[in-house]
Order: structure tokens, then sequence, then C-alpha cells
């Protein structure tokens, strides 16, 4: 029998993909980079990973990320398809990419 660990993993090992990155924008002293993936069903989404000067001295992100459009009429984006998991995974995946293509950052999920 599956643990719930085992279950909560497997869920995640999934993701979407590729993320198409589509460059990034300098605003201040913050750094906005956006990115877009589809499901095998062929809902969009959209990453945007925002890195700006942190408290510290050092730096901070912020990471948001949406579906794009109006899917099936339903404006809360909530599909009922059961695969946010997926989803999920393929925004922790981009959140890594970008860590590993900086170097510079760390991450913490």
């Amino acid at each position: 029998m599956k643990t719930f660990k085992d279950i909560l993993n497997e869920s995640f090992d999934k993701p979407y993909g590729p993320i198409q990155w589509k460059g990034q924008q300098g605003f201040g002293k913050s750094i906005t980079i956006k990115g877009e993936f589809k499901t095998d069903e062929g809902t969009p989404y959209q990453i945007e990973f925002v890195v700006f000067p942190g408290d510290d001295g050092g730096n901070a992100a912020n990471v948001e990320f949406k579906q794009l459009g109006n899917v099936k009429g339903n404006p809360t984006g909530i599909t009922g398809a059961g695969d946010q998991f997926r989803v999920f995974a393929t925004v922790i995946d981009g959140i890594e990419d970008i860590v590993k293509k900086s170097k510079t950052y760390r991450s913490s999920i």
C-alpha cells in the first residue's frame, strides 16, 4: 500500500512542459521573467517570476502563476480536470529552472 508521502511525491513528479520563457524585463531594481506552458488539454498558463532587492541586502523573489483565458466560460479558471498537481509541479519546475540559470539565487519551496 502506498503511503501519503509516496502519493504526494508522485503527484509532483509529472510536470507539463516545456515552459516557453518569454524573456525578461527590468523595471527599477527588479527583473521580471515570464513563461508559458500548456496542459495536455491545451489550457494555457503563465508563470511570472519577479526578482527584487531584499531587506537583507540580498535578492528576494515573487512567483505567480495563472491560467490564461476564460476556460469553458469559467472566470475563476478552475477546470475541474484534476490536473492541479501537474500544474503546480510545472510551476515548481519553472522555479528550479530559473534558479539554476541564475546560479546566484537559492530557493526554498
